[in-house]
């Protein structure tokens, strides 16, 4: 059976629409990693994480492979649940 390493995080940021620049991102708790083999399933992630963010600004969460062992293609499935409160 074959296995990849995979990482996923979350970012948060403020997008700069008005000028032509890279939009600074900040990590909300850590790097998730996992190696995983094909056709099982995993849970992995964290509770509790906390972040402020203003109105227009992004939340991305990010996933990648970050071993290159195959270049075959893999298909990830990922569910994300994110409760925004107003203060």
């Amino acid at each position: 059976t074959s296995s990849e390493t995979y990482e996923a995080a979350v970012l948060t940021g403020t997008p700069a629409y008005t000028v032509v620049a890279n939009t600074s991102l900040s990590q909300v708790g850590s790097t998730q990693s996992r190696v995983a083999t094909v056709g099982r399933r995993y849970s992995e992630g964290e509770n509790d994480l906390s972040v402020s963010v203003g109105q227009g600004d992004i939340i991305i969460c990010a996933m990648r492979r970050s071993t290159t062992s195959s270049s075959s293609t893999k298909y990830l499935y990922t569910d994300v649940s994110i409760l925004l409160e107003a203060d």
